[in-house]
């Protein structure tokens, strides 16, 4: 938030990458993190669509991201539903 000089207060929104989904909060710079801790992922990006997680890769090859990041998150967060990779050679 943020007050401006006419006292009127502006709501700036979140200024993290936490949104909720089916009720959890998911921090989406956990997700990117998870997914290019992998040696063969080169960029990672996770965006929020309509209350639906997609990942965005780039990887040097296709890798298992499902067991990638269900072995490196929390159980309750829900995991990308669609994925889109670019292979890199």
């Amino acid at each position: 938030m943020r007050r401006r000089a006419d006292g009127i207060i502006d709501f700036l929104g979140r200024t993290d990458d936490q949104v909720k989904i089916r009720g959890y909060r998911v921090e989406l710079g956990e997700i990117d993190a998870a997914l290019t801790a992998h040696s063969e992922v080169i960029h990672a990006a996770v965006v929020d669509a309509q209350r639906r997680l997609i990942d965005y890769v780039v990887a040097e090859r296709d890798i298992a991201w499902r067991e990638q990041l269900a072995a490196r998150l929390p159980t309750t967060w829900c995991l990308p539903t669609w994925s889109r990779w670019t292979a890199c050679r």
